[in-house]
Formats: structure tokens, sequence, C-alpha cells
């Protein structure tokens, strides 16, 4: 077990891939961010990781899935999570991306939830909602808030590709995908984060 000094006391496993990003700030501060470096996780410019290691099954056939949680960034944020809510009943209900799903409350502010990628929702993860801290102690594993199913196979990111879709995101001079490689979005956090 390798141990890392954070605001936020960040989980890490000799077993996963991680990779650590230093951001500085103007004030000279250094903020160390824990990016999850797996072929099959795929990182969002609004800080939201989604791991689309495995196939899940839902109701209606075979529809590529994946686990979506917040970033080591937003889990900085936020500070130790004390409350999670995702809007009930929202399993089995398609939602477009960027639409409100709940909120995290922790000690140091409050992160809202949206849709990061249009689909359906397949599962939200009741073990987060009713241990929070779960943000805090396993964010890239147990620590995971919904699983999204999608209806296209376009809809999914494969580790060869860089981003779904077209849609990209402007910071700066330097214009990012939506939807990043763990490398692109270390660079990003990298560029970007003081600024964002």
């Amino acid at each position: 077990m390798m141990a890392l000094i954070t605001t936020v006391p960040f989980v890490w496993s000799a077993d996963d891939d991680y990779s650590i990003v230093e951001i500085e700030y103007s004030d000279g501060s250094i903020e160390t961010v824990g990016v999850w470096e797996d072929e099959g996780v795929r990182y969002t410019t609004d800080h939201y990781w989604m791991d689309l290691n495995e196939d899940r099954f839902d109701d209606y056939g075979y529809y590529e899935s994946a686990r979506i949680g917040i970033s080591d960034y937003a889990e900085n944020r936020i500070g130790r999570a004390g409350y999670v809510y995702i809007l009930p009943n929202a399993k089995n209900i398609w939602f477009p991306k960027g639409e409100y799903l709940g909120y995290i409350e922790g000690s140091e502010g409050k992160w809202d939830l949206h849709m990061s990628v249009s689909g359906t929702i397949k599962r939200v993860n009741k073990n987060t909602i009713d241990s929070p801290e779960l943000i805090n102690d396993d964010i890239y594993g147990d620590g995971w808030l919904y699983e999204v199913s999608f209806e296209e196979p376009d809809d999914i990111l494969f580790p060869s590709e860089v981003s779904i879709g077209e849609e990209e995101t402007d910071i700066g001079e330097v214009t990012f995908p939506y939807i990043m490689t763990p490398k692109d979005y270390m660079e990003f956090l990298e560029e970007f984060g003081p600024y964002l």
C-alpha cells in the first residue's frame, strides 16, 4: 500500500495503476490529485470518471455500460463526504447528458451531480448513499455513484479511442475533448487545474 498525504485521505492499492498530478497555484500552494490510470477508464472535463472495463447486463439485453463516480480532483473540493443525494426513482430512467441527478455534501463544500453522458441509469450505488465516506476511502472503487447503460455502441468509449462524439470543451486557447484518457486528463489538470 502506497501512502499519499493530501487534504483528504486517499486510499491507494498496490494492485491498481494510479498516477499523481501536482497542480501548482499562483500563491505557491500545490494540490496533489490521484488519477486512476487504467486503459478502460475515462475522465470528463467536469471531473467524473467512467469505468468501462466490464460489460454489464440490463433487463433489455447486452448494452454497454459504465460505472461513474467523481474524480479525486472533485473529491478535494468537497472534503470529507457526509451526505450523498441521488434522485430517488432514477433507476431505469433515461437522462440526457448534463441533467441534474443530485449532490454530494462534504466538510469543504457541495458538488452537484449531473449526468456525465446520455443514457439510462441502470444502478445507483446504495452503499455510497448509505456510507458517503466511501467516496473518500475508495473513490475509484466502492465509492462509485451510478451505472449507466448506453443504447448505441458508438456511445461507449473503447480504449483505443480518444473521445465520445465531437463535443469538446474550450478552456483558454486549447480545446480538450469532453471525455479523455487518463493521460489526457492528467495533462488537462496540469495545464488548467489552477484555473478550473
